[in-house]
Order: C-alpha cells, then structure tokens, then sequence
C-alpha cells in the first residue's frame, strides 16, 4: 500500500526497525517519531545483489539510524525521497552492503554521519542542505563519497577511514581530517570558509586535485600529517 509509515512511539524505550526486502521500491511516506529512547531504524535485507529502495519522503522528529542488513553479500540500500526534521542520521555499515542517498536533498536539523565495520560503501549524491550542522566520516572500513556539486553549511570532519568527492565543494565552516582520516578531493574545488586542520597527533591525510583549493581560514598541519599538492592546480589563501 502507499499508506504513510510512522517509526518508533512516543513514549517508552523499544527499539523499531522499519526494514525493506528484495528488490522493491517502498514509496510511503514515513515519520520518525519523537518521545521514545530506543533505537530508530530504516535498513534493508533479504537475499543479496538486489536493491531496495524507499523514495518517500522521510521526516525526523529523533535521531535516526540508516543501516544494511540480511546475509552476506552484495546489495545496496537507496534512499531517494529526501530527509528533513530535526535529529541527528547516522549511517552504519555493517557488511559489503552499499547505501546511496540520492535525488531528493537531505535537510535534516542534525548531523549526519557514516560509520560502522563493514565494507560497503555510502555515496551521498543528493543536495546537502543548510540545516545540516555537520557531515562526519566515522568508519575505517566504510568509504563515504560526495558525488555533485555539494555546499555545506557546517562543518566536515573526517575522523576515520577515507572521504572522497568528485565534485566541487564548499565547507561551511571548518574541514577536519583526524589521525586516521583521509581526505581525497576527486575533482572540484574545494573551498573552506573557516580554519583546515589536518592530523591531530600522528596522522591524517588530504590529496588535493588540480582543480584548486581555496582556504579563508587558517591552514594546520600537525606532526606526521600529510598534504599532498596536485602538479597543476591553485592553493589560495584568504584570510
């Protein structure tokens, strides 16, 4: 049915899983509820190599937790009706399993983070939109990629494993990439309105592309961090 879908109650503290199987598209509309503790999920299982899709639109009243799920093996979750409310996202990769959000922009009041253990890779290509605070790369395994042209209003932090972007870029306020971390600019521009840190201890690495860098803010490189500058391609500074 096409009816709207709510995830989580009010009150109490039960987990809710809302999980998609096969290769089907769910476009009901959903709502995460606000006022319980427990977890709130949206994830995908079944058999592998097939994609399941939900092109509703998604509104948030908590955090929420986009997840893969079901056997081993290739798949991929899409989430294509865009995202908006107030909570903080996170997307956890536990498998091979891939997650793309695309189409409709992401807007949610909140964060939103790629983490888990598995492999599988998230590609955001999506618009990001200005009420997101934050977007963090959180997960050794699991690579996150930006594809379009994306504009943050907030901050970027790579604080484990690898981020990649194809296209241009422009950081709110401020780029971090963390012991760990790697920041890979595909291609773009990349412009940063606030400070760049790069490595807060030992490591913590950012390959630049030669379509440029623009940084209005200070630029920091910590001890055994790594810039590496593209042959061709301009490094400003405007600060």
């Amino acid at each position: 049915g096409t009816g709207a879908i709510t995830v989580g109650h009010t009150s109490g503290s039960a987990d809710a899983e809302l999980s998609g199987y096969h290769s089907l598209n769910f476009a009901n509309p959903i709502t995460v509820a606000s006022g319980s503790s427990g977890i709130l999920k949206i994830s995908s299982g079944g058999n592998s190599s097939l994609t399941t899709t939900f092109s509703g639109a998604i509104s948030i009243n908590r955090d929420l937790v986009i997840t893969t799920a079901g056997p081993s093996g290739p798949s991929t979750l899409v989430i294509s009706g865009g995202i908006t409310g107030t909570g903080n996202i996170s997307i956890v990769n536990t498998s091979v399993r891939t997650t793309t959000i695309s189409t409709t922009s992401i807007n949610n009041t909140g964060t939103i983070t790629n983490s888990g253990g598995g492999s599988g890779t998230t590609t955001i290509s999506a618009t990001i939109g200005s009420n997101v605070t934050s977007l963090i790369q959180n997960s050794a395994t699991s690579a996150l990629s930006l594809s379009g042209a994306k504009t943050l209003s907030g901050s970027l932090a790579v604080t484990a494993g690898t981020l990649t972007h194809t296209s241009t870029l422009a950081i709110g306020t401020t780029l971090t990439v963390s012991d760990g971390g790697t920041f890979t600019q595909g291609a773009g521009l990349v412009t940063v309105s606030g400070n760049t840190t790069i490595g807060g201890g030992t490591s913590g690495v950012f390959t630049a592309h030669t379509s440029g860098q623009t940084l209005n803010g200070n630029l920091t490189l910590a001890v055994g961090s790594t810039w590496t500058k593209a042959a061709s391609g301009n490094l400003a500074f405007a600060h």
